[in-house]
């Protein structure tokens, strides 16, 4: 009997370390600590980085932090003189009001709208912003995911920080189940094989959910939160 009630109790420990929650990142000071866990995809770059090409800017969004102190320019943009028909584009670039750079990321594929992100409930927004305090926000930028494929395409996670923009998450995401802001949730699997209808859309069952590994990112206070679980 007690050895059944101790691999029992064993057993909950595991379970209880496999969805116990993560900070994506930590704050020391202005100074945004990266988790590199969550950067998977391309560069760990947080700074300015060479653009191997000219760009041409689609679009020019201007942002403010929520005690709009600090501004800021979102420009998507590519090496097409026009964004292309189906809304892709190939890079996005942070600056300050000045115009100073101060980050800019190159998608793996193309960059698209936040629809595979959103569970479908956003079809046509470029990226998801959410307030963390007076001075910060997150954002959260989305990759073209292709029917074919066995991974979900790219998901993107910057925070913006008074006079900074730092990579926090960058790893394969196509959500089941999201909530916006101010409640911001979002799950998501990052092995889709099987699972993209010929339109590009996930169908995740609860059947097909049941043999993933399924995560999750969460608003909780000033802090972004992850987990994951079988």
């Amino acid at each position: 009997m007690n050895k059944k009630f101790f691999i029992f109790n064993l057993m909950l420990l595991y379970t209880f370390a496999a969805i116990q929650a993560t900070d994506i990142f930590t704050k020391n000071g202005d100074k945004i600590i990266t988790n590199k866990q969550f950067i998977q995809l391309g560069s760990n770059s947080n700074g300015p980085t060479s653009s191997p090409m000219d760009i041409n800017t689609y679009k020019d969004y201007i942002l403010n932090t929520p005690n709009k102190k600090y501004q800021y320019h979102v420009k998507l943009g590519g090496s097409s003189p026009n964004m292309p028909q189906s809304g892709t584009y190939d890079v996005l670039t942070i600056t300050d009001a000045a115009g100073n750079i101060l980050l800019r990321r190159w998608g793996c594929d193309p960059l698209y709208t936040t629809k595979h992100l959103t569970a479908r409930q956003d079809q046509n927004s470029h990226f998801i912003q959410i307030p963390l305090d007076d001075d910060t926000f997150a954002l959260i930028f989305a990759g073209w995911l292709y029917y074919y494929e066995d991974i979900a395409g790219e998901m993107i996670i910057i925070i913006v920080h008074k006079d900074e923009a730092t990579l926090v998450f960058d790893r394969p995401a196509a959500s089941y189940s999201y909530t916006p802001v101010p409640n911001f949730s979002i799950e998501f699997i990052e092995e889709v094989g099987g699972l993209i209808d010929d339109f590009g859309n996930l169908q995740a069952t609860s059947n097909a959910l049941s043999t993933r590994t399924k995560h999750k990112i969460w608003k909780e206070g000033n802090m972004l939160k992850y987990k994951s679980w079988n």
